[in-house]
């Protein structure tokens, strides 16, 4: 057996162990969404889902526990858990947390993040001109109106609940899951560093069920592996997810407060020379990152367990 064939062997058996844990995981976040759904007197979850505008403030605020729950059992104790079990003492290496990004790196990512928001539009308005089977066009309106519905909840802790559930436990636990774990095992079951961030993009994707908006949330994902690539830190993506889902969150409360009148689901999509402009820029910010991260690139190869 190749020293390559055995790194991929060793790669699957970790993905299949973690694979266990998560559905592990899953079954027990399952039994304690049920104590949820009757504590907030949530008959149907399903069915209130599906119809989430006729949702009581209750019932919302129950449904947004839920997603608290999921958030938590699907994607950061999974993660926590499997890493200290499988590496042991060297979990922090593992998931890339044992350091953390310079200034440097900090600034040029969140340069990252305000470009992105360009290009984003622009393969968003990509993928509304690829057809939908209605199923998938129906999840999508649901995701959508859940999202909405969120961000309605009146109330004082609102907002912080809504960034809580909605970006910060999403970037921390997400990132663990994808860049921290399936970013490092598709990197070594394929021998390539950039087929192991596209394959992980992909997945990450897939994986919201929202396939009106894969493209970009693909090419989101590819980003966020890209920082971790060039940066060799886990925080760098779990920095730049937050605030990219956070300034969303707060966008749309400040409009459904009537403090803006910016509505994110009303904006044209439409490319503009300001879209095209900006995802160029994009695209020249990554490449100086690309050039001047010697140190983080040389330390994520090492710590993948072989030079690729």
């Amino acid at each position: 057996m190749t020293p390559h064939s055995d790194t991929r062997v060793q790669a699957i058996i970790e993905f299949a162990l973690f694979f266990l844990v998560v559905i592990t995981f899953v079954m027990l976040g399952a039994m304690i969404t049920n104590l949820i759904s009757t504590q907030w007197g949530i008959v149907n979850l399903n069915e209130l889902i599906t119809d989430v505008q006729s949702a009581s403030d209750q019932e919302l605020k129950g449904i947004r526990w839920i997603l608290l729950c999921n958030q938590l059992f699907t994607f950061l104790l999974p993660a926590l858990a499997f890493s200290l079990f499988y590496h042991k003492s060297r979990w922090t290496d593992k998931l890339f947390v044992n350091r953390f990004p310079s200034g440097r790196q900090a600034l040029l990512g969140i340069a990252v993040l305000f470009f992105c928001f360009q290009a984003i539009q622009l393969f968003y308005w990509i993928n509304k001109q690829i057809p939908l089977p209605d199923v998938l066009r129906e999840m999508e309106d649901n995701s959508k109106a859940l999202i909405e519905a969120m961000l309605t909840i009146k109330g004082p802790m609102s907002l912080p609940m809504n960034l809580l559930v909605m970006a910060l436990l999403p970037a921390i636990g997400e990132e663990l899951v994808f860049r921290g774990i399936l970013q490092r095992i598709s990197t070594r079951i394929s021998n390539n560093i950039h087929l192991g961030i596209w394959i992980t993009a992909i997945v990450f994707s897939a994986m919201h069920g929202q396939f009106e908006g894969f493209l970009p949330r693909m090419a989101l994902g590819a980003v966020l592996g890209y920082l971790l690539y060039w940066s060799g830190s886990l925080w760098l993506p779990i920095i730049v997810h937050f605030l990219f889902n956070g300034l969303q969150i707060m966008v749309q409360h400040l409009y459904h407060q009537g403090s803006l009148d910016i509505n994110l689901e009303e904006v044209d999509i439409t490319p503009t020379v300001g879209v095209i402009v900006g995802t160029f820029v994009l695209l020249l910010i990554c490449s100086y990152f690309h050039r001047i991260s010697t140190n983080g690139r040389n330390y994520y190869e090492q710590k993948m367990g072989e030079s690729i």
